[in-house]
């Protein structure tokens, strides 16, 4: 093989992937109901030869926002979930992937995980002053759902309401903090 053989079969031409067709796409509900921003078209995971979906759709909805659509939780419930995740992300407590390749590498000083800001250290106190709201048993639960989005699989319709009662209940504590009923 010669090089211009060579030159031409290295170079290869990216096209961009087709939108999903109209026999796979959301229905017109499920695209309204999640909104515009809500949604993201993504790579097909093509499980077998047959399937040619190049695209497929995936929504950001969170466990909280399902729980309230389906009417599980009290819009009290739900902001204080949401206000619970959002004072979370303000406080920087979430850890920070840092690559670090020996000493001297990186570029800064060590923070030893204080806050940065005002803002940041007021954001830490308000979210430590409402887990002191909430039952000790129950915060790895709302942690696991309102800041991390995982639920437990759960087999029957038994464990699921149990799950969600024990959810709402810790939620509804929170909103009587943060007097959100």
């Amino acid at each position: 093989m010669g090089k211009a053989a060579k030159a031409k079969m290295s170079k290869r031409v990216r096209r961009p992937l087709p939108p999903p067709t109209a026999t796979f796409e959301a229905t017109p509900e499920r695209l309204a109901q999640a909104g515009n921003d809500n949604s993201t078209l993504v790579p097909a995971i093509i499980h077998r030869a047959a399937d040619r979906q190049a695209r497929c759709r995936r929504f950001r909805d969170s466990h909280v926002d399902r729980m309230f659509k389906a009417h599980r939780l009290t819009y009290a419930q739900w902001y204080a979930a949401d206000w619970y995740r959002s004072k979370y992300e303000l406080s920087g407590l979430p850890t920070r992937v840092v690559g670090s390749y020996g000493a001297g590498a990186g570029a800064g000083e060590c923070d030893y995980g204080l806050p940065v800001s005002e803002r940041q250290a007021r954001a830490r106190q308000q979210w430590r002053a409402a887990r002191s709201a909430m039952p000790d048993n129950m915060l790895p639960l709302v942690d696991n759902l309102v800041l991390h989005d995982l639920a437990p699989v759960l087999g029957g319709g038994n464990q699921r309401a149990r799950y969600t009662d024990a959810i709402a209940r810790a939620l509804q504590l929170l909103a009587e903090y943060l007097n959100a009923t």
